[in-house]
């Protein structure tokens, strides 16, 4: 799944389907050039970089979950004095946000604008919540995240979204709040339409698993944060 031009990927720690974790950086690097793409590898996500020859541009972490040749790596490049080799940020093990989180905050230093985010799923739900509400962080700081992996798409939605059906007419797209009710929500083009409605964390269940069935499908809403997920079993 490929939505859009990204400046920053992170590669976290979690599950990572290694077949489409790579093929989407290469995407990501056809549409915008690899000079222009910073690579950010959070603890483990490391791994899966050096298993398939793509040099990161920043690693961050406590390195608690760190394979062997992570570790080594860390070392060899720590005693290095290449110019080009990575920015390396060792991480407390004690702290107060995630290593993902963490990553984030080095691609907005960078000044990156829109973030793809590998790795961020999987069994430990805690660390999908957190992940989750890293949506919210990515927006306080003005950047865009996208959380990807083979199943699901997930982002922010904004006002006045159109979704074709050439490009997902297969999947489900399913909408949810992300902490406050979601204002004067108004989905049109799908099979369940709705019209000026509150979309409160009671009602989430009457969003979910919803189909585009117009060439186009449009997302309004007066505020609130508005999660999409776009998903396939």
């Amino acid at each position: 799944m490929n939505r859009s031009d990204y400046d920053a990927i992170i590669v976290s720690g979690g599950k990572l389907d290694f077949d489409h974790a790579y093929l989407s950086i290469l995407a990501a690097k056809k549409n915008v050039g690899r000079e222009n793409i910073c690579i950010i590898a959070a603890d483990h996500g490391l791994d899966f970089l050096l298993h398939n020859r793509i040099k990161p541009d920043i690693v961050i972490g406590d390195f608690d979950s760190a394979g062997p040749d992570a570790l080594a790596f860390l070392q060899k490049e720590e005693n290095s004095n290449r110019q080009n080799r990575p920015q390396i940020i060792r991480l407390k093990p004690e702290k107060d946000i995630s290593d993902t989180h963490a990553a984030l905050i080095e691609a907005e230093k960078r000044g990156c604008k829109n973030v793809l985010l590998l790795g961020a799923t999987g069994t430990r739900l805690d660390h999908v919540t957190a992940n989750l509400l890293l949506l919210l962080k990515a927006k306080e700081a003005g950047m865009k995240l996208t959380i990807s992996d083979p199943k699901n798409l997930i982002f922010l939605a904004e006002d006045g979204m159109r979704l074709s059906k050439k490009s997902w007419g297969e999947y489900y797209v399913s909408f949810f709040p992300l902490g406050e009710p979601v204002e004067g929500l108004t989905l049109s083009g799908f099979q369940y339409p709705l019209n000026d409605f509150r979309l409160a964390l009671r009602e989430a269940s009457l969003t979910i698993s919803n189909r585009i069935v117009d060439d186009y499908a449009e997302v309004h809403f007066k505020n609130g944060d508005l999660v999409v997920m776009i998903t396939t079993d």
